[in-house]
């Protein structure tokens, strides 16, 4: 079995998906709701069928798993996101992406697997990150969701030496974790495989291991991860993580 690889899948999908969306953004988007009442628009369901029309055209054996349109999870998987951040997306908020991660098999520091994760309204474009050598800070910022910032979450840092900044999709905050631009990121919420699968390969590149309720994650091989959810190195975990207890 050929694997598949970031050029080839770049190569036929990157200017697909950047075009769809140039033409929903100008033509206008169509919203609908999931039975669960998250958004869903008409560039989520386009960006997942031209990924999926890719996997089942060129690599049959490959299972495609995306937020839009999922079954059973096997390995290897090209696992998607269309839009982390649909309600950004709606209002223009720019802090969506498109988030895609490739699994050749469950273990997060497998040198085979890869990532893409795309920010449409910024032009920012992740797709390789290097290892971050730890330095240690008095001042550290984490990025959290701005759901979990308006309610209150990790509020008792304020005077402290942890900063919070709230950003939008969970992709996006972890590409730019993995970039160095903050030094962790928290959440309270549970997170579905496809919401985290990019991000958590980019940042483990880095340097930055993921935690789950306190411990190690190692591997991507369940749908829903609970909370808290961490993504951090390994040398400040404890500070973090006391600060959380009090919160």
């Amino acid at each position: 079995m050929n694997s598949l690889t970031k050029t080839f899948f770049l190569s036929h999908c990157r200017q697909t998906i950047v075009d769809k969306i140039t033409e929903l953004k100008t033509q206008g988007y169509e919203l609908t709701s999931k039975k669960d009442n998250t958004p869903l628009t008409n560039l989520d369901t386009a960006i997942s069928e031209i990924v999926e029309n890719f996997i089942h055209t060129k690599f049959k054996e490959i299972c495609f798993y995306s937020e839009e349109k999922h079954k059973t999870l096997f390995f290897p998987a090209l696992i998607i996101d269309p839009i982390d951040g649909t309600r950004e997306f709606i209002n223009n908020i720019p802090e969506y992406c498109v988030s895609v991660g490739f699994y050749f098999e469950q273990s997060i520091l497998s040198q085979n697997n890869w990532s893409w994760i795309y920010n449409p309204a910024t032009q920012e474009e992740f797709l390789q990150t290097k290892t971050i050598r730890y330095k240690k800070k008095k001042n550290l910022l984490g990025f959290i969701s701005k759901t979990e910032y308006a309610s209150g979450f990790l509020n008792n840092t304020k005077g402290s030496n942890i900063k919070i900044q709230p950003i939008g999709s969970i992709a996006y905050k972890l590409a730019l974790l993995a970039q160095g631009k903050c030094d962790f990121v928290i959440s309270s919420k549970p997170k579905n495989i496809w919401d985290i699968a990019a991000g958590v390969l980019q940042c483990a590149e880095a340097g930055y291991k993921f935690y789950e309720k306190g411990k190690e994650v190692t591997k991507l091989d369940k749908i829903k991860y609970l909370p808290p959810l961490l993504w951090c190195h390994e040398k400040d975990k404890e500070r973090i993580t006391s600060s959380l207890e009090k919160s």
